[in-house]
């Protein structure tokens, strides 16, 4: 009997990778080039802080999935998937960037940039996921040690040593450090953990007021990083960036409207969609620096104003999905035929240690 899927699952994974993809418009379209000055840029500056919470909400939703799973030797082939889609997707841009970006093509250049996570330059979330990957039977053994008040602890500690630091973005302003940023990258952890509590604990409010709050840190992390910009350019600051203060409070609010959203009464064919898309959405991400490539400069050749490319926000996001989707599935393709032939060569029995 096949178990159903969560459709609310598929959209909150869904949402995250179609916010990835307009977190690249801005990185692509000469955004981060602009002064932040008048009303365009600063409501564009507004909409990025928001966008930002696509990457905590993959996290977040690691937490609410893995959070059950515990340590065993074939445990650790689950990391296969990943492995085997990043490096499909790290060959292809590899071979796009050589043969029509004319970049070095020798299996040495390849070797080195596969095992720096730069063969597909989106590949640093990989690098990152990897370790948490490796770390998770063992958080959710601590996790499951924990009494409820422990646990409640352990996610205020965390904030506290990863994320709390990103406020000497504001403190900078007089001069002051409040806290040590020495922890600030344990924000997949964070994340993590914070799926998990949200499983046993969601937020009691509905998804009208977690949405209407998601939008009002959204705006306020938004006006804060233009104040601290001070008029320049819209450089990155700790605190709207993806462990930042604004963002973890945008990504769980969110992460919570969208767990209940009302889904029930869509259409099958918005269903299959949304399905497809999150089945598809490692590989999407991965893969959608090439047609990265192709779009965005070809809008630079027809819009050089780069404060007038931001009208084009929602065409250039979807005509890089649209491209992105049916190389990720040729990708997926290729991933599922790779997986079934390491499990005739690696059989479940091989993986178990002798007592």
């Amino acid at each position: 009997m096949t178990k159903q899927r969560d459709l609310r699952l598929d959209l909150i994974r869904s949402a995250a990778v179609v916010m990835v993809l307009s977190v690249h418009f801005f990185l692509n379209c000469g955004f981060y080039d602009l002064p932040v000055q008048g009303r365009r840029v600063e409501a564009a500056a507004i909409v990025r802080t928001g966008l930002m919470s696509c990457v905590p909400l993959f996290l977040l939703l690691s937490g609410w999935l893995l959070g059950s799973r515990r340590w065993s030797p074939r445990y650790y082939k689950g990391a296969l998937r990943v492995v085997v889609a990043y490096g499909l997707a790290g060959t292809a841009c590899f071979l796009f960037r050589g043969l029509a970006l004319h970049g070095p093509l020798s299996p040495k250049t390849w070797l080195r940039e596969m095992l720096q996570f730069s063969a597909a330059p989106y590949g640093w979330y990989i690098a990152m996921y990897l370790g948490l990957f490796l770390l998770i039977p063992f958080l959710n053994a601590m996790w499951a040690a924990l009494e409820q008040r422990e646990r409640k602890f352990l996610i205020a500690t965390l904030l506290l040593v990863a994320v709390a630091p990103s406020i000497d973005n504001i403190t900078a302003i007089w001069q002051i450090q409040l806290l040590p940023d020495w922890w600030n990258r344990l924000y997949p952890i964070a994340y993590y953990c914070i799926g998990m509590q949200l499983r046993e604990h969601p937020i009691p409010w509905r998804w009208p007021v977690c949405l209407l709050g998601a939008a009002a840190s959204t705006v306020c992390g938004g006006l804060v990083h233009i104040y601290l910009v001070k008029g320049g350019p819209l450089t990155y600051l700790e605190v709207t960036y993806w462990g930042g203060l604004f963002t973890v409070t945008t990504a769980v609010l969110l992460f919570s409207a969208l767990r209940q959203w009302p889904v029930e009464r869509w259409p099958g064919a918005v269903r299959w969609c949304l399905e497809r898309l999150s089945r598809l959405s490692l590989s999407v991400y991965l893969i959608s620096w090439i047609p990265d490539q192709l779009v965005y400069p070809w809008l630079a050749r027809r819009i050089p104003a780069a404060v007038d490319r931001l009208t084009w926000f929602p065409a250039a996001v979807g005509a890089v999905l649209l491209i992105s989707l049916p190389l990720a599935q040729v990708l997926v393709w290729l991933e599922g035929g790779i997986l079934r032939l390491t499990d005739r060569l690696l059989p479940e029995k091989r993986l178990e240690i002798s007592r």
